[in-house]
C-alpha cells in the first residue's frame, strides 16, 4: 500500500509546510468561490481548478515525493483542462465569414441579430460565383431549385418576355416573391420570370433549404425576422416595377389631367382651411362638390350659425337668406359690405 506521507530516499528530515501546497489550496478556494452564473464564470472556475491541481502535482512530486498523490492530481488536472477547453470553445465568440460580413453589417446587424444567430442561418449554405455578364441564372418556366438566395455582389435584372421588370441589387433576395408564394401555395414551383446577370461578376449566397425550414420552425424570432425581410424585399420590387413601368414612353405620352382646368380652386387660404368658428376644413368637404367660386368671403365654408325659431329649437337650416347678415366671431358684417 502506498503511503501518502512517504519521504524521499535521500532525505531524513520531516516534511515541512510547503508554499506550493499553500498556493494549490488558495487556487482551489478561489475557484470554488466563483459563482457559476455566466459562461465566463464557468471558464474562470475551470481555469482555477486546473491551476490548483497543477500546483498539487508539483507539490506531490517535489516536496511529498508521493507517486499516488501525483497521479491522482494529474488525472484531476487533465479532467479540469478538458472541461476548461470545452467551455472555452462554447463561449468563444462566433465569427461570421469574411465574404458574408458585408451582408451581416448592412442587413442583419441593424436589426439586432447576433453573430451566433447569423452563423445558425448560414449553416450548410453555399456561395455561387457567376463571372459571365449576360448569363441567365433562372429561365422562365424552369423549376425553382433553391430555397432562398441573396445577392452579395454584382447586379441582376428580372425580365419577362424581354421586358425589364426590376433589378436586383446587392443585399437583395433573388427569389423572395417565389419563396413567399410557395409558403402559402406549394404548387408554384416554376419561375414565371427570367433572372439574368447584368453586372458581372456576381456572388450569390444560397441558404440551405431543409435547415432554413427547420430553423424557422424552432426559432420563431428568426422566422419573424426572415418574414419581415422577405416582405420588405417584395415591396421594394413592386415599387421598382411601378417606377420602371411609369418611365416607359407609353405612360410618358399619355396626357395628364390638369386639376386647374377640371376644377376651380379657391385662392383664399381662409376659404380653404378656416371656417367661421376657426375650424380647419376643406371647401369641397363643406359643399360636397367642386369649388364654385372664389372671393374674400367663402359662404360655403364660413356658414353662419343656425337660426332658432320661436320655440327655442334650431330650424336646421344652415343657409342664409337674401338680406340677412352673416355672423362672425368678432361681430357682424352685412353681406353688402363684401
Amino acid at each position: 500500500m502506498f503511503s501518502f506521507l512517504a519521504e524521499c530516499p535521500d532525505s531524513q528530515d520531516p516534511i515541512s509546510f510547503s508554499p506550493i501546497y499553500l498556493t494549490s489550496n488558495l487556487l482551489l478556494a478561489a475557484g470554488l468561490l466563483i459563482p457559476q452564473s455566466s459562461p465566463s464564470c464557468s471558464v474562470a472556475l475551470r481555469l482555477f481548478l486546473s491551476l490548483s491541481h497543477m500546483a498539487a502535482c508539483v507539490w506531490a512530486l517535489i516536496d511529498l515525493c508521493s507517486i499516488p498523490v501525483f497521479c491522482w492530481h494529474a488525472v484531476l488536472m487533465l479532467i479540469s483542462l478538458a472541461k476548461f477547453s470545452e467551455i472555452l470553445w462554447r463561449c468563444w465568440p462566433a465569427s461570421v465569414p469574411a465574404n458574408v460580413m458585408g451582408l451581416y453589417s448592412e442587413v442583419f446587424l441593424p436589426l439586432g441579430v447576433s453573430k451566433e444567430d447569423m452563423v445558425l442561418l448560414l449553416r450548410d449554405s453555399r456561395i455561387e460565383d457567376i463571372k459571365e455578364e449576360g448569363a441567365v441564372w433562372a429561365r422562365e418556366g424552369s423549376m425553382i431549385e433553391q430555397s432562398l438566395s441573396m445577392l452579395l455582389a454584382g447586379r441582376m435584372v428580372v425580365k419577362t418576355q424581354d421586358y425589364v421588370l426590376h433589378k436586383i441589387e446587392p443585399s437583395h433576395f433573388l427569389q423572395s416573391v417565389e419563396w413567399a408564394a410557395r409558403r402559402h401555395s406549394p404548387e408554384f414551383d416554376h419561375f414565371q420570370v427570367q433572372i439574368q446577370v447584368e453586372d458581372a461578376p456576381c456572388r450569390i449566397l444560397h441558404f440551405s433549404s431543409g435547415w432554413l425550414v427547420h430553423l424557422l420552425e424552432v426559432r420563431p424570432d428568426l422566422g419573424l425576422l426572415m418574414e419581415c425581410l422577405v416582405g420588405k424585399d417584395v415591396s421594394l420590387k413592386l415599387y421598382m416595377m411601378n417606377k420602371i413601368i411609369g418611365d416607359t414612353d407609353i405612360v410618358k405620352k399619355k396626357p395628364k389631367l390638369n386639376l386647374f382646368d377640371t376644377k376651380q380652386v379657391s385662392h383664399s387660404m381662409d376659404a380653404i382651411n378656416t371656417g367661421w368658428k376657426g375650424l380647419m376644413r376643406s371647401h369641397c368637404w363643406t359643399d360636397g362638390g367642386p369649388v364654385a367660386c372664389t372671393g374674400l368671403l367663402n359662404r360655403g365654408v364660413d356658414t353662419p350659425p343656425p337660426q332658432y325659431n320661436g320655440a327655442g329649437k334650431r330650424s336646421g337650416s344652415m343657409q342664409h337668406t337674401p338680406g340677412d347678415k352673416l355672423y362672425w366671431p368678432s361681430g357682424a358684417i352685412s353681406k353688402y359690405q363684401v
